[in-house]
């Protein structure tokens, strides 16, 4: 039974110059319009004073990991202990405005997961990731999606539990939780934002650092989701080159050369594999809906 009809959910990890201002604002914003809230702060093992500034502040859930997660892990961490249905999730750098947070839980109403759109990715390599990993998204899902990575996103906490097993601890959780929700049926919509410069602290995602991790991201997004609808297709081309090498082999000299052969052996194992990943995707998400039953049931049986 939930105690609030909408939870906010801000992620920190040392972000003592902003987060006082962030929940003040946030504050004001919803106490013009929305009474029965509650804003939770997930202190991801700051080594600055974030979460003693966070005590300080009434009315306010104070979270706290022994040590860094990661921002993937404070998010989960607030799900789980949030007493409302629908939630909301918005980063503690001051990057987004409360207006926001109040049209995306109002919108929950019609939707499962409503995520920021933000008009511009930026400039340089971090621009350009964000950009391709939403291209890919789009294809995968079979839906526009105009931006993968936002932080800023409402959505409806029993919908979100089925995939809490799936969701990383690192900084791809938007992008895992967007593509989940996308590629199951449920209802996204995306709203367009502008998004400020951050207000204070560093970001802890660096061009350099964690290009890899985009790379990762995609195989993963690939793996997880939709691995057929990259698996077919390649192995289609891989092996009908393979076959045409062949046959132009075969023409010219009367043997098959061992790269056609190769090739079309390729293709076909490069098939298999696409056929095991999508079996081990399915399951995933069957054993999320498990989940979300035995949870349900816990609650009821609590209350």
């Amino acid at each position: 039974m939930s105690l609030y009809n909408y939870s906010v959910i801000i992620p920190a990890f040392n972000e003592c110059e902003t987060i006082e201002q962030v929940i003040i604002n946030l504050q004001h914003a919803f106490d013009k319009f929305i009474s029965d809230y509650e804003i939770i702060v997930v202190d991801d093992g700051s080594t600055d004073n974030t979460a003693s500034l966070v005590n300080n502040i009434s009315g306010v859930k104070l979270i706290r990991h022994p040590y860094n997660k990661g921002n993937g892990a404070s998010v989960k961490s607030g799900i789980l202990k949030a007493n409302s249905e629908k939630i909301v999730v918005i980063d503690a750098d001051g990057q987004h405005d409360p207006k926001y947070v109040l049209e995306m839980l109002l919108l929950l109403d019609d939707y499962d997961l409503v995520v920021g759109a933000r008009e511009t990715f930026g400039i340089g390599r971090r621009g350009f990731g964000n950009f391709l990993v939403s291209k890919l998204a789009s294809y995968l899902s079979g839906i526009l999606i105009p931006d993968l990575t936002c932080g800023l996103r409402a959505f409806r906490r029993d919908k979100m539990i089925e995939f809490i097993s799936l969701l990383p601890n690192g900084f791809s959780l938007p992008s895992t939780s967007t593509l989940a929700f996308a590629t199951n049926g449920y209802n996204l919509k995306f709203i367009p934002i502008n998004v400020n410069s951050r207000q204070g602290g560093k970001s802890s995602i660096s061009v350099f650092k964690d290009g890899m991790k985009f790379i990762v991201l995609i195989f993963r997004m690939i793996s997880l989701f939709k691995p057929l609808k990259v698996f077919i297709p390649l192995s289609c081309i891989i092996f009908i080159a393979g076959m045409f090498w062949s046959l132009i082999s075969y023409y010219m000299y009367r043997e098959i050369t061992s790269i056609g052969a190769i090739s079309v052996l390729m293709g076909i194992l490069i098939c298999l594999f696409g056929l095991l990943a999508d079996q081990i995707a399915e399951t995933r998400f069957a054993i999320g809906k498990i989940i979300k039953s035995q949870m349900k049931l816990n609650s009821q049986d609590t209350n």
